[in-house]
């Protein structure tokens, strides 16, 4: 392996990180306010002594903290949206080698099947018209090359389609490559997008404690709850080994 390959391959990975969601001072100051405002209406309404109920009921969110899940969501399934169009064209040239793939899978095994029985079964030594005079012998001959031809044209069948099976796989193996990187394009934007609001609600949750008369007890009863995030957002969701992989998402890229 020559040095310029080894340097084009490990280039992805010494490449500098993708920039963060810019955490914009309005965004902030919003956040701030709104914990604020919230802290001093006693939002989450706390009991005064956290004793006297399981945690499990122990409310401890705000519409506030409602509002940053569903708007991170939403900028995920945005994403969704984007890729879902983005592969569109892919998703069609897929669906279009995998026809293609059946239909030579299916030949190659009519023409497997073909030069097995020619193997199988003898040239023949019948006659037929115009050869009533013709000699035995002659006409075993002629049976023999004609059974030849057949057996040759037969593996020639083979071949072509083994070839062109290959061609063809190949080429799905690109679409296919280029669908996947386009999914883990649309997944590191996702993955961008949660870590800019969980760092707004971090924000939010810090003032928060600081501003409510029961902060401290506050403090304590936070949980990190967060909206489940989509499934093809994982690294395992594998996408391209369902049929549906065509339709996934883009997101804000503010």
């Amino acid at each position: 392996m020559t040095k310029r390959e080894v340097e084009r391959r490990s280039r992805r990975w010494t490449r500098r990180s993708e920039k963060p969601v810019r955490y914009g001072l309005v965004a902030r100051v919003a956040d701030w306010w709104c914990a604020t405002r919230d802290a001093r209406r006693g939002l989450p309404d706390l009991p005064a002594d956290d004793r006297t109920m399981p945690d499990a009921e122990i409310p401890t969110g705000t519409p506030h903290m409602s509002y940053l899940g569903q708007q991170a969501l939403g900028r995920i399934e945005k994403e969704w949206i984007v890729y879902q169009a983005e592969v569109a064209d892919p998703m069609a040239d897929m669906r279009d080698l995998e026809a293609e793939a059946q239909a030579l899978h299916k030949e190659l095994i009519e023409a497997k099947d073909r030069f097995d029985r020619l193997g199988a079964s003898p040239a023949g030594v019948e006659k037929r018209a115009g050869e009533a005079e013709t000699d035995a012998q002659i006409v075993a001959m002629r049976r023999a090359r004609e059974h030849g031809r057949k057996r040759d044209q037969a593996q020639a069948d083979i071949h072509r389609l083994t070839a062109e099976i290959n061609q063809n796989e190949a080429r799905a193996a690109q679409v296919r490559e280029q669908i996947e990187i386009r999914h883990r394009i649309a997944m590191r934007r996702a993955a961008l997008i949660e870590a800019h609001i969980r760092r707004r609600r971090a924000a939010y949750e810090k003032r928060l404690v600081r501003k409510h008369p029961q902060g401290r007890l506050l403090n304590r009863l936070l949980r990190p709850d967060w909206p489940a995030a989509p499934e093809w957002t994982s690294a395992e969701s594998g996408v391209t080994k369902r049929p549906e992989y065509a339709r996934q998402n883009g997101g804000d890229r503010a």
